[in-house]
């Protein structure tokens, strides 16, 4: 479930990252970022708490990162 997860906002973000639409969907791209920050800090929370290492879910968090980014470059 998480893949199919993962595979769907990729797309979205690729979709409207490449389509240069006047008016993309600031809210769902803010949410996927969002939602990718909060995941990637949950686990990275966990891992550490737990002493083990989680490289895939620490990657989720430079997404979301560069995904606010661009929205707000996007809205300037």
């Amino acid at each position: 479930m998480v893949t199919v997860t993962l595979f769907a906002t990729s797309f979205i973000f690729l979709y409207f990252g490449f389509k240069r639409k006047e008016n993309p969907n600031i809210e769902l791209l803010s949410f996927i970022s969002y939602l990718y920050i909060l995941f990637g800090l949950g686990f990275a929370i966990i891992s550490l708490v737990q002493d083990t290492f989680a490289p895939q879910w620490i990657m989720l968090l430079p997404i979301g990162i560069l995904g606010l980014i661009g929205i707000k470059k996007s809205q300037s």
